[in-house]
């Protein structure tokens, strides 16, 4: 019925890359036959590219099946976090979503998702949040790092009252880390892609969000401590306890 926490298959990234240009040069094509502005133009393929290189890259979707948390989450966080945007750029990051939407329903008769168009439906936070981020840097250096802590948790809390955001902790008094390797990193990232995907499954059998949530934080935490074979009859906490202490031990030697 859910999709098992010990296997995860997944679209080969490049297909998806390659798609998302085809889709991205056509968007172009498009908004030159719509006579957009060069600059707003090119603002605008910036925008739609960088959502589509986190699909491919880190949510293994593409616009076509993009989950609400994979998309906020890259909409009200890393979008605005990533240097090579401008604030002029960013802040065209809304109108860019609703051009884009606008050529997808012409050209592949897409329907927008109800969450989706309820997000763009309204640039407040969005644009609440790329001020706050920018006028971070300008704080003093006592009063960056807990404000942009703020930031992040008050984004968290949006999205767990929204889409039930999977633990924040492996296991007790181990939360996953910041500055992950790339194994725990990986493990992450699939925990995440089972969690979504199965969420909007029981949704659509109709349980209710505490029903959900029970649900998901029993099979998450059968997948912690469940061996695998591609693990090497290990399990995902085992691996990311393992790295860890390597890490530890690495960042011991270079000191």
């Amino acid at each position: 019925m859910y999709e098992d926490w010990d296997e995860i298959e997944v679209p080969a990234i490049d297909d998806l890359l390659e798609d998302g240009y085809r889709i991205l040069d056509n968007f172009m094509e498009w908004m030159e036959n719509q006579t957009v502005e060069t600059r707003e133009s090119e603002q605008h393929s910036f925008n739609i590219e960088a959502l589509l290189d986190h699909l491919a890259n880190k949510c293994y979707s593409s616009v076509f099946d993009m989950r609400e948390y994979d998309f906020c989450w890259f909409y009200y966080n890393l979008f605005l976090v990533d240097e090579q945007a401008n604030s002029e750029t960013r802040k065209r990051m809304p109108s860019s979503m609703r051009l884009f939407l606008s050529f997808l329903k012409a050209t592949h008769d897409y329907l927008v998702p109800e969450w989706l168009a309820l997000i763009l439906k309204d640039d407040v936070m969005y644009l609440k949040r790329m001020n706050t981020y920018m006028a971070i840097y300008s704080l003093e250096e006592n009063l960056m790092a807990r404000t942009y802590q703020e930031w992040t948790l008050e984004l968290e809390d949006y999205l767990d009252a929204r889409v039930l955001l999977m633990p924040r902790y492996i296991a007790a008094s181990l939360p996953w880390g910041i500055e992950a390797g790339w194994k725990e990193n990986t493990l992450f990232m699939e925990a995440n892609r089972r969690w979504q995907v199965n969420r909007q499954k029981m949704l659509e059998q109709g349980k209710t969000l505490e029903e959900i949530r029970v649900d998901l934080i029993d099979m998450y935490e059968k997948w912690l401590n469940m061996p695998q074979d591609k693990l090497d009859d290990k399990t995902p906490l085992e691996i990311i306890q393992e790295e860890r202490v390597e890490r530890q031990e690495d960042d011991d030697e270079e000191e």
